[in-house]
């Protein structure tokens, strides 16, 4: 942004600025004023409490949103886990079921249920088991790396 387009927009929100007094506060011949600070800060779309706190704050903004993240990445995992326990249990009782009820299934009406739930046991079996290898870090091991001291993956302080 050129510093007449800064000026103007500083005089768009009320302050008294020209082209020559930009220049001065770029060179540091001339302190910003608090209010004319916030005013740069909106026209640039600068965010004006990360920049008055500095850079440890950014660290601690990232810090902050990185736990965030990563405790909705555990909580995810312990549902998931969760709801893959539930198919699990859903999956066996189908399965009961169908033992139980072989010899009806063998013939008549129930011939064809009994194929077709079969089929889609052996779908259902297969995606869960899909399920299991595809998870690459069980929840506990997430919540270890969550809970881990100084903020360390644990594999990262043996």
């Amino acid at each position: 942004m050129s510093q007449t387009a800064m000026a103007k927009e500083l005089q768009r929100r009320g302050l008294q600025f020209r082209q020559q007094m930009v220049q001065r506060v770029e060179s540091g011949e001339r302190p910003l004023r608090l209010n004319e600070a916030v005013a740069v800060a909106d026209i640039l779309a600068l965010d004006f409490d990360a920049a008055i706190r500095g850079p440890e704050a950014d660290e601690d903004a990232l810090r902050r949103q990185y736990e965030s993240k990563l405790r909705e990445a555990v909580s995810a995992v312990v549902k998931f886990e969760e709801a893959r326990d539930s198919l699990g249990s859903t999956l066996a009782e189908v399965k009961q079921l169908i033992e139980d009820h072989v010899n009806l299934a063998d013939t008549g009406p129930l011939y064809e249920t009994h194929h077709s739930i079969s089929a889609l046991m052996a779908v259902l079996t297969g995606l869960a088991d899909d399920v299991d290898k595809a998870m690459e870090i069980p929840a506990r091991e997430l919540k270890a790396m969550y809970e881990g001291r100084n903020g360390e993956h644990p594999e990262d302080s043996e």
